[in-house]
C-alpha cells in the first residue's frame, strides 16, 4: 500500500506540469465544494460509480443515511465547458478509439503518458489544474479488477486531497472573509477563549453563569455552542452523560436521542478529545437532525469544553453545513 500511495503523490507533484496553457492567470473554479463531475462514456458509468463509491463513501445519519459528496456524470464531449469545475474526474475504460472518455485521456495525457496510465498508473491527480482550488482525476486501466484494488488500497489519500480542497475553499468563504472580530474580542476578554465568528451569525445565548455561549444562522437552520465545566472529564461515559445534559439544560426544547450517539477519541487541533455524532430532536414537534461535538480538556485553564454544533433542513443537504460548521468549530482556542 505504501509504494502505492507513494506513486499517487508523484503524480500529485508531477502532473501540474504535464499541461502547458496560453493562459498564464486561472481563475477559481467553479461548482459546489461537494459536487463531483465525472466524464464518463454513459456505458462505463456503472462501473466508474463502483469505484467511486469506494473512494467517496460516507454516509452520515441526517437521520436517514447521507453522503457527502455528489457525483454528476456528463459527456466527455463536454470537457472544454466543464473542465474549470471544482472537483473534475476523467475515467478512460476500454479501447479509446470507441471509447470517449478513453479518447479524451489520450488527447490530453499524449500517447506515452497514457498507455503509462492504463497500464501501470491507473490513477492520477492534479491540483489547480484548470483552475484555482481545483482537484483533477484521471483514473484508466485495461482491467477493472485491477483499477478497483487499486482504488480500494488507496482511498484514504485520494479522499484526502478532495477533502483538503473544501476545506481550503469553504476556509476562504467562512473563514477568511469578513467576521465579527468585535465579539470575538469581547469573548476572549470574558471566557479567556474565542471562535470565529463569521458575518451573518447572530448570538442568541450568552449565559456567563451556566457557562454556556450559543450562536446561529438561519435558511438553514443551524446552531453553534460552546459550553464548558470546571474540572477533568474524560471517560467516555461521563463525556456521553454530559453530553445528553446539555440540550436539556441549555437549549431546553430539544434532546440528543441516547440510541444514536457515537464517540470517537480523535485529533482535534493538534491535540487529542473526543469527537461526538448522533442526531438531536425536538421534544414537543416533530423533527431533528444530526448533531456534532468535540469535547477536549484544557490543562491550562483546567476545564472540560464542549463544541456542539447542529443543523435543521429538512428536505435538503445537512453534511454539507454540518462540514462548514466543523471548520468553524475548530477555530476554537481556549486560554489564546
Amino acid at each position: 500500500m505504501k509504494n502505492q500511495r507513494k506513486r499517487i503523490k508523484v503524480f500529485l507533484l508531477f502532473f501540474s506540469v504535464l499541461f502547458v496553457f496560453n493562459c498564464d492567470y486561472k481563475r477559481e473554479a467553479i461548482g459546489g465544494s461537494d459536487e463531483i463531475v465525472v466524464l464518463s462514456a454513459k456505458e462505463d458509468r456503472e462501473k466508474v460509480s463502483l469505484i467511486l463509491n469506494q473512494i467517496f463513501q460516507e454516509n452520515i445519519l441526517t437521520p436517514s443515511p447521507e453522503s457527502f459528496y455528489r457525483i454528476i456524470f456528463a459527456n466527455p464531449e463536454d470537457f472544454s465547458a466543464l473542465k474549470n469545475q471544482t472537483n473534475l474526474i476523467i475515467a478512460s475504460l476500454g479501447d479509446y478509439e470507441l471509447n470517449p472518455g478513453s479518447k479524451l485521456t489520450k488527447e490530453l495525457l499524449g500517447e506515452k503518458k497514457y498507455n503509462q496510465l492504463i497500464e501501470k498508473d491507473q490513477i492520477i491527480i492534479s491540483k489547480n489544474q484548470f483552475a484555482m482550488n481545483q482537484v483533477f482525476m484521471i483514473i484508466g486501466s485495461k482491467e477493472i479488477n485491477e483499477l478497483q484494488n487499486f482504488a480500494d488500497k488507496n482511498a484514504e489519500f485520494i479522499k484526502e486531497q478532495f477533502d483538503q480542497n473544501f476545506i481550503n475553499k469553504q476556509s476562504q468563504f467562512i473563514l477568511q472573509s469578513k467576521r465579527q472580530e468585535i465579539i470575538e474580542g469581547e469573548l476572549k476578554e470574558k471566557y479567556n477563549w474565542t471562535i470565529n465568528i463569521p458575518w451573518g451569525w447572530e448570538i442568541i445565548k450568552d449565559d456567563a453563569k451556566n457557562n454556556f455561549f450559543w450562536m446561529g444562522q438561519e435558511m438553514p437552520f443551524r446552531w453553534i455552542a460552546v459550553h464548558w465545566v470546571d474540572g477533568q472529564f474524560f471517560s467516555e461515559k461521563e463525556i456521553r452523560n454530559l453530553t445528553l445534559e446539555l440540550p436539556i439544560k441549555n437549549f431546553k426544547n430539544i434532546q440528543f436521542n441516547q440510541d444514536y450517539i457515537f464517540t470517537e477519541w480523535q485529533n482535534y487541533n493538534e491535540d487529542y478529545g473526543y469527537k461526538i455524532d448522533g442526531l438531536w430532536e425536538s421534544i414537543e414537534e416533530a423533527k431533528g437532525g444530526p448533531f456534532s461535538s468535540f469535547v477536549f480538556f484544557d490543562q491550562e485553564t483546567n476545564r472540560t469544553f464542549f463544541i456542539t454544533y447542529l443543523v435543521f433542513n429538512p428536505g435538503g443537504k445537512k453534511v454539507f453545513y454540518l462540514k462548514q460548521m466543523e471548520l468553524i468549530a475548530k477555530t476554537f482556542k481556549s486560554n489564546p
